[in-house]
């Protein structure tokens, strides 16, 4: 093996450790959002749920009431104990699905395929995350 080819090897090493670290903060980052790690039990579940299909609002739904929502004929939302989920989804990845149930204001659901966005509006929401100058 010549000197350039351990170069090579030893810079795709470092960005495959480099990037194997950022995925390991963001699965982090968002597990830590969506298991509510360091908040009151109940803090988020005063909110609505939106949902959008398109550009337009499909509806407006308590997260307060535990009720499955049929989203035209491709997707199912299924809002139970102040989390929301997406629980049926025509799309071939069904990411939508996997991405699991959602109880904090300000994480989506996102079914591309389908153009289907479910949000959380409620307490908490209007916290700044980060500000760019």
């Amino acid at each position: 093996m010549s000197r350039k080819d351990r170069q090579k090897t030893k810079k795709a090493e470092v960005a495959f450790v480099s990037l194997s670290i950022f995925a390991a903060v963001v699965c982090g980052f968002n597990y830590y959002r969506t298991h509510g790690v360091g908040r009151e039990a109940g803090e988020h579940t005063k909110g609505q749920v939106e949902i959008y299909v398109g550009k337009g609002l499909y509806g407006t739904y308590s997260l307060r009431q535990d009720q499955s929502i049929p989203v035209g004929d491709s997707n199912v939302v299924t809002v139970e104990g102040g989390t929301v989920a997406m629980t049926e989804a025509d799309c071939p990845d069904h990411t939508c699905i996997r991405q699991g149930p959602v109880s904090s204001p300000g994480l989506p659901i996102v079914c591309l395929p389908n153009e289907v966005v479910v949000l959380i509006r409620g307490e908490g929401e209007e916290k700044i995350d980060a500000m760019v100058q």
